[in-house]
């Protein structure tokens, strides 16, 4: 009883453990077949060898530990590390697969696919994480980019006969970056889909068609002495495949200032994190403003996204509009801060406003309701172009008499300043220029009958230019 208790446990535990992969067999090594090559069957084909795993007939190998190492006619060896493709350990346990990208010794253009019927169908909407880890068989005269997974509605049979192995149906996932060439390391390829309808069937294996192999692929002959570039040869190790649904944790984070650093996700089960597309394993990132982050992890069984929402509890940038501000000799400006927070000026002021009339480097701390603050400063300095000056008051300038007939005159009220009187004709034209305190007398024998202008200007920038009109009518 106690023994049949403890099988029970370990089939319950091997079975929550996998339950997160929607995969049967992610590592290809429930074999009921050994793979042998000195018999016409069964031989290395992938589909007569597994029990969960199909392929394409006869372009699809698969290679186990206690697969035959006899060195069989043309050296066609299934055993692990040596079989018919070349040198390779599998990446975890006993077995893993072989498709072929392509067979350029054919006529037509064969392709090899390894396929299942899932644990579950997908549910739409749902995103999933898809992986599987490949090498380059060393038997490879030719490398490509573009392996690939794809999903499926319909339950594929057995195998797919040698003359649908084109599989025209276009792949949902295909690896974009550099050309797989490793014939030592496994790579993991990985995407994560958003599935829009319950697809059933899962499939991976080369993702172009015959038009897209040709600007796909790479010649790196090493290790395969017999081959040239004119053959057309491609075969991939397939290992460790995933289907996970995703957990998504989202997080909305508000932030006093930046730069911050994000804690992703840590544990001693965590085997792969990264952030964002960025492939650096990191548990920690460094971010310099609000947006929307996200951190990728997994363990053996389960699959995370997480989403750091980060909103800027202050605005960002300088709250002063401009660096510098400049100030009149002897006058004064007005410093603004935004409004809505609590204020402390560098001169211990703890109002929005302070006027300044002394030059020299202000700042000012805002604080907001949450305690979070922000600095920003700003220079006053004299500007020699920037004036207080101001409008003449009423009455403050006289001329007179108003038609004049031999004499005019210019009189100041309550005012010593320096000024410069211009005396234009009707047409623009600068007849006389004198400069005087308080008033001044013109002569008119010189001037005709009509109208003239006088500009009046306080040299001492104290008052705006004014401009007076007057008649000559002798």
């Amino acid at each position: 009883m106690k023994k049949f208790l403890i099988q029970i446990i370990f089939v319950f535990i091997v079975n929550y453990l996998n339950a997160q992969n929607l995969i049967w067999d992610s590592g290809l090594d429930n074999n009921y077949n050994c793979p042998i090559s000195c018999s016409s069957s069964p031989n290395y084909r992938l589909d007569e060898n597994l029990f969960n795993w199909k392929s394409t007939y006869n372009r699809a190998g698969y290679f186990n530990f206690c697969g035959d190492t006899t060195i069989c006619p043309y050296y066609l060896w299934n055993g692990i590390p040596n079989n018919s493709l070349g040198y390779q350990y599998p990446l975890s346990d006993s077995g893993y697969a072989a498709v072929y990208a392509n067979w350029g010794f054919l006529a037509s253009f064969q392709r090899g696919f390894v396929y299942q019927k899932m644990r579950q169908n997908l549910n739409i909407g749902h995103k999933y994480w898809v992986e599987y880890y490949t090498s380059l068989g060393d038997s490879s005269n030719y490398a490509v980019r573009s392996m690939g997974a794809t999903f499926c509605m319909d339950t594929l049979p057995y195998h797919l006969p040698d003359n649908t192995a084109r599989f025209n149906r276009p792949f949902k996932m295909e690896n974009e970056g550099e050309y797989l060439t490793d014939k030592v390391n496994w790579k993991q390829l990985h995407w994560i889909y958003e599935a829009d309808s319950t697809y059933q069937t899962f499939l991976m294996g080369y993702s172009k068609d015959v038009t897209g192999f040709v600007g796909d692929t790479v010649f790196v002959a090493s290790e395969c002495n017999w081959c040239n570039e004119g053959d057309k040869w491609s075969v991939y190790y397939l290992e460790n495949v995933g289907v996970f649904p995703i957990i998504s944790n989202n997080q909305t984070l508000q932030v006093c200032n930046f730069p911050q650093t994000l804690q992703g996700a840590v544990g001693n089960d965590i085997w792969f994190s990264q952030w964002g597309s960025d492939t650096t394993q990191a548990n920690t990132l460094q971010i310099y403003g609000p947006g929307t982050y996200t951190q990728t992890w997994r363990t053996d069984t389960t699959v995370h996204v997480d989403t750091f929402f980060v909103e800027a509890l202050l605005p960002q940038g300088n709250f002063f509009s401009n660096d510098t501000v400049p100030m009149a000799i002897g006058g004064s400006v007005v410093l603004n801060g935004p409004a809505g927070f609590a204020y402390l000026w560098s001169n211990n002021q703890i109002s929005q406003s302070i006027t300044i009339d002394t030059p020299g480097t202000y700042w000012l701390m805002i604080t907001d309701e949450s305690g979070c603050n922000r600095y920003d400063t700003v220079v006053v300095r004299y500007d020699s172009t920037v004036n207080t000056w101001q409008n003449w008051a009423e009455k403050e300038v006289e001329v007179f008499p108003n038609p004049a007939k031999d004499v005019f005159t210019i009189n100041f009220k309550n005012t010593t300043n320096k000024i410069n009187i211009q005396l234009y004709s009707a047409d623009g034209q600068l007849i006389n220029e004198v400069d005087f305190n308080q008033s001044h007398t013109f002569d008119t024998a010189d001037l005709s009958n009509g109208i003239y202008f006088i500009k009046i200007v306080d040299l001492e920038r104290k008052r705006l230019p004014l401009v007076k009109k007057i008649i000559v009518q002798k």
